[in-house]
């Protein structure tokens, strides 16, 4: 058995025997249908997985599976949230600008209405004042009023009492008489 070098692929191959004029690797020669082994059965076993290999092989491909699983869950979460992060910024940064835009739109208008505002509040406390004024003017001679009256009653009691004592008259408060 001698080894040669292949005259289509330039790989080395072991010759059946010293008298063989073969040139080409039996790869080559049959298009790479056999292994390297002259023996197409061994080589077909050799090739070929157990049921017991094939049955582990998938058991590890649904483990990556699930791992895989397990992180494109947590991606789309991470996304979703940069997504909804976002949106949420560039929607809050561009309602400030529409609202100061707006705001300068119509910033006169708010001037004028709070200085008709601070005018109106201005013109009711001076009229409150003045209401107050008037009342306060009323309830005082009210009051005086009625002290003057109570005076005038308290004179007239003590005259209407000095008058029944010289008349000799009896006086009995109306709650000592009982009505019957």
């Amino acid at each position: 058995m001698y080894t040669v070098t292949c005259k289509n692929c330039s790989g080395s191959f072991t010759k059946a025997s010293n008298g063989s004029t073969q040139t080409v690797c039996t790869d080559c020669l049959y298009n790479g249908i056999f292994t390297k082994s002259k023996n197409t059965h061994a080589a077909l076993s050799n090739s070929e997985l157990t049921k017991r290999q094939l049955l582990n092989k998938l058991n590890k491909m649904d483990e990556k599976m699930d791992e895989i699983d397990k992180k494109m869950d947590m991606y789309d979460v991470d996304i979703s949230e940069t997504i909804d992060k976002r949106i949420e910024d560039a929607l809050s940064a561009t309602m400030k600008a529409v609202a100061n835009k707006a705001a300068l739109k119509h910033s006169q208008e708010f001037i004028d209405l709070k200085a008709s505002i601070e005018e109106a509040q201005a013109k009711h406390e001076a009229r409150m004042k003045t209401l107050l004024a008037t009342v306060n003017s009323r309830s005082i001679e009210a009051l005086k009023k009625a002290d003057d009256e109570y005076e005038k009653l308290g004179k007239r009691v003590k005259e209407l009492r000095m008058l029944a004592k010289q008349e000799g008259w009896k006086i009995t408060s109306s709650k000592s008489n009982p009505q019957s």
